[in-house]
């Protein structure tokens, strides 16, 4: 007899262990997809940063006003013959915009496809957003385009005037 009701207890116990067991496994499994979840969730917003601040350092180098020698470099030689000094810092100072620029882009073509992979993730928040920032850097190129019209030598008189007048009503 005791046998008998050790043998249902145990029975029992098993029947209990293997439904406590199921349960401990679901939990588990949910447990661990919320944590890929958040590992990925995590992981984008990582990428998301580095690529914001490699767009920022790159818009900082356009904004940047002062110019080292390096960055501006002279036409080759038979080109260089026939300019003035003006035309040769002229040439220089659009060389290292374009230079500058092209960080930009570089930047902007890393960061775009984050961009998608965030807004189908999280939802157009951030791409609300970066519209702002988008509408700032295309006002920072036309500015620097103005600008450049207005330093160009070869531009005549009144198309480097309207030029200045033009910088002068922007920000």
């Amino acid at each position: 007899m005791v046998s008998d009701g050790f043998e249902n207890f145990a029975n029992a116990a098993i029947g209990l262990s293997a439904f406590a067991g199921a349960a401990v496994a679901f939990f588990g499994l949910s447990e661990w997809k919320q944590q890929r979840k958040w590992d990925k969730n995590h992981d984008l917003a990582h990428r998301y940063l580095l690529a914001i601040f490699e767009y920022r350092d790159a818009i900082s180098g356009v904004r940047n006003p002062g110019m080292f020698a390096y960055e501006m470099p002279e036409p080759d030689g038979d080109t260089l013959q026939n300019m003035s000094d003006d035309q040769v810092r002229f040439y220089g100072i659009q060389k290292a915009y374009q230079n500058r620029w092209d960080k930009v882009t570089d930047a902007n073509k890393k960061l775009y496809p984050i961009q998608l992979e965030a807004e189908a993730y999280w939802g157009a928040v951030s791409k609300d957003l970066f519209r702002a920032l988008r509408e700032l850097e295309i006002e920072l190129q036309s500015n620097i385009t103005t600008f450049l019209r207005a330093s160009n030598p070869d531009n005549l008189g009144p198309m480097r005037a309207a030029a200045d007048r033009r910088l002068q009503k922007r920000r």
